[in-house]
């Protein structure tokens, strides 16, 4: 295998896996790669990624492929190729027209050895390859195949024409249905067909143009999915109520990803960003990776974020391409949608499960549940202190109740005895004889009053223990010290429910001495 087969087998393996990606060719890899990939003829993976422009994400992609092709090259064509390097002039010595073959990488021949029709072809679609272009122009003529879509465009001013074909893959995901007469933009690269001879313009991306043809194939395609119940409210999925893992897909470098970070709010999220462009007909691949890549592992995600700030209707049509709406439909993770200003509405927005107006917004709907989980904790918090308030009132209105009874008792007693003294002292005189002969009769009596007291007191101690105990009763720490424990979650929640926690969760297990934390291995319900 020479090195304009070699070119050709990397050429038509480039295509097909631009055609299986949908992607257009110099993302797959552009031609400088390819030109040193033919120049160095690398057949190990270290030699593969000393390679310009090959990394390790592109070697596990496309290595083991590119190795392979690069390895029939030098089976079938070392002895060649080392030929042709050992009677190979000093680069310069060699005359202008040849040094030309071997920037093109022809194989070594004579000056006076004519080519053959497939190799000048094969060398003029090389360079044909890197003059990629943006054309705008009328569609006149349409033939839709099973996997080609071929067209023409025509040049309004001067009837110039250009055949045009797309892979139906590409066309299929750039949302345009193209008919006779529209005026379209399309991105390519020429090509010319060996078979026929035919020069065409391959096409990656197709998008229409002008503002009147947007709207209306917006409008098209809105009431078109708006009759299949794609943005029927019923087929809509609820958002999880505390999101906590968030898939975010959006510019890693424009104003919305700023926006909405900063609004988020500390509430500890786990933000994963899958960095895509937002604008332009390319972006709709790149977005359509972004949601592949979360929905690979749905688990791994509470809510899907997709966000990009304002503009016209021509840099969001990205969000109006029908393949971008049915992926966002499919996904296996509740969508969030926050793009543009409040008056732009893509069709992005009708179909997600939450649709905020701005990058902003969506970031409010993201911390909304938390902050009024956040203040309904406030709110409890107030209504306990205010419980434990108005008990600790009632219980000293009780005791100073109590206390009232007891002071009026005392003060009752105390009066009875000083009657008692006073009468006593009034009949002193008069009955100290009496008293003399009745001092057993004093002496008994004072037995008695000694009695009567220590009843009394030992009633009054009764009635405080009783207070005691019923104080007790009501005070929090005693559930804690006949064993029942206050657990909460990390993040501070009491745990009421076993639904409540997740396994792997940390505990928090306050005691009467003490508190321990615990993992949670297991629930029951």
């Amino acid at each position: 295998m020479n090195r304009i087969e070699l070119r050709m087998r990397l050429k038509q393996w480039r295509e097909e896996a631009a055609a299986r990606e949908g992607v257009e060719l110099y993302r797959v890899l552009p031609n400088a790669v390819l030109d040193e990939i033919i120049s160095t003829l690398p057949c190990t993976k270290d030699a593969l990624l000393r390679v310009k422009g090959i990394k390790e994400a592109k070697y596990r992609k496309y290595g083991a492929r590119l190795i392979e092709i690069v390895s029939l090259c030098e089976e079938s064509g070392s002895a060649s190729v080392e030929s042709a390097s050992a009677d190979s002039a000093p680069s310069s010595e060699r005359p202008a027209w040849e040094k030309e073959e071997v920037k093109a990488f022809l194989a070594p021949v004579a000056p006076d050895t004519p080519l053959s029709v497939g190799q000048f072809l094969d060398s003029l679609n090389i360079e044909l390859s890197g003059m990629a272009a943006r054309i705008r122009g009328e569609v006149s003529s349409v033939d839709e195949r099973e996997r080609v879509v071929y067209f023409s465009l025509k040049d309004s001013q001067d009837e110039s024409t250009i055949n045009c074909l797309i892979f139906r893959s590409a066309y299929m995901v750039s949302g345009v249905r193209i008919a006779i007469g529209d005026e379209i933009v399309v991105e390519g690269s020429p090509d010319v067909y060996k078979p026929s001879g035919r020069l065409s313009l391959k096409v990656g991306v197709i998008e229409f143009a002008g503002e009147g043809a947007l709207k209306k194939a917006y409008e098209e395609l809105r009431k078109k999915l708006e009759t299949e119940g794609l943005f029927a409210p019923e087929r809509k999925r609820a958002i999880p109520e505390f999101p906590e893992r968030i898939a975010l897909l959006t510019s890693k470098d424009g104003a919305a990803i700023g926006d909405f970070m900063m609004n988020v709010g500390q509430h500890g999220y786990q933000v994963t960003l899958y960095p895509s462009s937002v604008e332009g007909k390319k972006a709709v691949f790149e977005l359509l990776k972004g949601v592949e890549y979360f929905n690979a592992h749905p688990e791994r995600y509470d809510v899907l974020v997709v966000i990009r700030g304002g503009g016209s209707l021509e840099s969001l049509q990205a969000f109006n391409n029908e393949a971008l709406v049915r992926a966002i439909a499919a996904s296996r993770i509740p969508v969030i949608s926050g793009i543009g200003h409040e008056k732009d509405i893509s069709l992005a927005q009708l179909v997600a499960d939450s649709s905020a107006s701005t990058p902003t917004a969506a970031a409010r709907a993201v911390r909304q549940s938390w902050e009024e989980a956040e203040q309904g904790i406030h709110r409890a918090a107030r209504a306990m202190e205010q419980s434990m308030n108005d008990a600790i009132s009632f219980f000293e209105s009780g005791l100073a109740a109590q206390e009232a009874v007891l002071v009026e008792s005392f003060q009752n007693m105390k009066e009875r005895i000083k009657s008692l003294a006073d009468r006593f002292l009034e009949k002193k005189i008069t009955m100290s004889y009496a008293l003399r002969s009745s001092a057993d009769r004093v002496w008994s009596f004072e037995e008695g009053m000694k009695k009567t007291s220590s009843v009394l007191l030992a009633q009054f101690h009764d009635r405080l223990k009783q207070f005691d105990a019923l104080l007790m009763q009501f005070d929090p720490n005693r559930a804690l010290r006949l064993g029942y424990s206050l657990v909460r979650l990390s993040s501070g929640a009491l745990l009421r429910s076993s639904t409540d926690a997740k396994l792997g969760d940390t505990l928090d297990i306050r005691l009467s001495k003490g508190s321990v934390s615990a993992e949670v291995r297991e629930i029951s319900p």
